[in-house]
């Protein structure tokens, strides 16, 4: 069975780092930006969470009046910010916009889409059968579906 370089896969990431540190800040500043606000009420929230998964009772609870929008901005930049990188080492420094976000709506659409989609296939036989173990398995297993997120990033038909 042949064991794979993971030493030298570190080292290849980190010196793609290295390389394009310039642009992987430029088209890192505009999802960051956008998801600030939620940035900022994650402490609450894990609180939150915290509380409610140890039985206590939550009295009082006030989330944020705008906790949605800051939510679907995050998700916004996150989805930007994977589409710019993955044209950033698939397609090199030209293909990425920099300071602009990702205004395609049919490349958003299926990001989402396809999030979702691996995010219940590996959640729900979890939750089935109660074996953490299980997700890292199923993700395993639809890894060649996972790599049609690259596809999207770069618009090459799937």
């Amino acid at each position: 069975m042949n064991a794979l370089p993971i030493n030298k896969i570190f080292l290849a990431g980190f010196a793609f780092a290295l390389t394009h540190w310039k642009k992987i800040i430029e088209i890192s500043i505009f999802p960051l930006m956008i998801s600030l606000p939620f940035l900022m009420i994650v402490p609450e929230l894990l609180g939150l969470m915290e509380q409610m998964f140890s039985g206590g009772e939550l009295l009082n609870v006030q989330l944020p009046d705008n906790m949605m929008i800051y939510l679907i901005l995050f998700f916004y930049g996150y989805i930007t910010l994977s589409i710019n990188m993955y044209r950033l080492v698939m397609l090199g420094e030209q293909s990425t916009g920099g300071f602009m976000p990702v205004l395609d709506v049919n490349k958003i659409i299926r990001f989402i889409g396809l999030t979702l989609f691996v995010g219940l296939v590996t959640v729900i036989p979890v939750m089935i059968t109660g074996m953490p173990l299980l997700q890292l398995i199923v993700y395993f297993l639809i890894i060649p579906i996972t790599l049609n997120f690259v596809g999207i990033a770069i618009d090459q038909p799937s």
